[in-house]
């Protein structure tokens, strides 16, 4: 039977893309492809952004060794950079691939094996979550930190570039970033100083950091765009964010209930009169929140409200149709995610982020480009 789908707006991913990079001021972009592209699905997304050269898009960003793997087996030859993971067997990391240094430990793995490879370091400007803070290592540790940078360049290890991470790119007024951006421009800058060498790529900027245009506050040459490439909409944008996703499920089964019968696990929605519900294939296995029916959300057919009824199943769920006046028809679609609901209306009913709802999605719902 017709499965739950995702359809992804390739046009609208492009345009995204390019407005961001356009408001940054040129900066080269470092597309974060992590978790599976926040839930979109990496290999479309990767298949989109693959016709850019790697002068326009130098690096792939993942959180994960596995991500590396995934998109070197979908053929993706351009520089990958591992963000968060440190790997635990080298060999484990595909031709081409960076990973970031976060700690003098990591420095010390990095030099205690012979692979050649390139690195970023990164700096902890107030995320406080991982990264060197220059500034606050003591004389011998400093020592070490610059020894274990010429040391491993001997090995064929070279730093490519310094990076950081913002806390709070989107808050009005913008002071923490401020703040954070300062400390890592400085930490940077002692290191340069230290080593007599400047570093190749800087890069620091989410998408909200580009929005709030912070790249005037350091000297930046690339930036790491997510969740606004997505589609992810802020209502202060000065740039249009062109929704990206859409996420339509199909009818399994139509049928009326009558006034006192129930739907669902617990019996949590009893009917107050005739009732015609709809079984949709899709469930909290696809990344629809069990309770989502006490959130006052809804799925809509042709512009329509379709309020859930009870518990959301691990495979299925539950819509009044009563109201809908359009004829369904067998395989119909109804619409989760879309102009009618969008990821920011459902985010704000479950008290959570778009970034979470996204990659709740689940990689057994079809995607697809269109």
């Amino acid at each position: 039977m017709p499965q739950p789908r995702i359809l992804l707006s390739k046009k609208s991913l492009i345009k995204n893309l390019e407005n961001l990079t356009t408001l940054s001021g040129g900066l080269k972009a470092f597309p974060v492809l992590k978790a599976n592209a926040y839930g979109l699905g990496i290999e479309e997304v990767a298949s989109v952004f693959e016709a850019y050269s790697e002068e326009t898009l130098p690096y792939y960003c993942v959180a994960r060794t596995v991500e590396l793997q995934q998109l070197r087996a979908l053929g993706v030859k351009r520089k990958l950079l591992l963000l968060s993971e440190w790997p635990v067997q080298w060999e484990d990391l595909p031709e081409n691939s960076e990973v970031v240094i976060t700690c003098l430990e990591d420095f010390r793995r990095l030099v205690a094996q012979n692979k050649a490879l390139s690195y970023h370091l990164k700096i902890n400007s107030g995320m406080n979550r991982l990264g060197i803070r220059v500034s606050s290592l003591d004389e011998k540790e400093l020592d070490e930190l610059v020894q274990l940078v010429q040391i491993a360049e001997k090995k064929g290890q070279f730093c490519k570039g310094v990076c950081t991470h913002l806390a709070s790119a989107e808050e009005i007024p913008e002071k923490f970033s401020y703040k954070q951006l300062k400390i890592f421009q400085d930490n940077y800058e002692m290191l340069e100083k230290r080593l007599s060498k400047n570093f190749k790529w800087i890069h620091g900027l989410n998408s909200p950091g580009i929005l709030k245009k912070l790249a005037k506050q350091c000297p930046f040459n690339a930036f790491r765009p997510g969740i606004h490439l997505w589609g992810v909409r802020d209502p202060d944008s000065p740039i249009d964010i062109a929704p990206v996703l859409q996420l339509r499920a199909p009818v399994r089964q139509l049928y009326w209930i009558s006034r006192g019968e129930s739907v669902g696990y617990g019996r949590r929605y009893i009917a107050d009169k005739d009732t015609r519900v709809a079984i949709l294939n899709i469930g909290y296995a696809d990344g629809l929140r069990r309770d989502s029916w006490a959130r006052n959300l809804a799925f809509y057919y042709k512009g329509e409200r379709a309020p859930l009824l009870g518990t959301v199943s691990m495979d299925m769920c539950a819509v009044d149709c009563t109201q809908i006046k359009e004829e369904i028809l067998p395989n119909a679609e109804f619409e989760w995610i879309g102009p009618h609901q969008s990821v920011e209306t459902i985010a704000l009913a479950q008290s959570t982020i778009p970034y979470e709802v996204f990659t709740s999605l689940s990689v057994r719902i079809e995607r697809q480009l269109v």
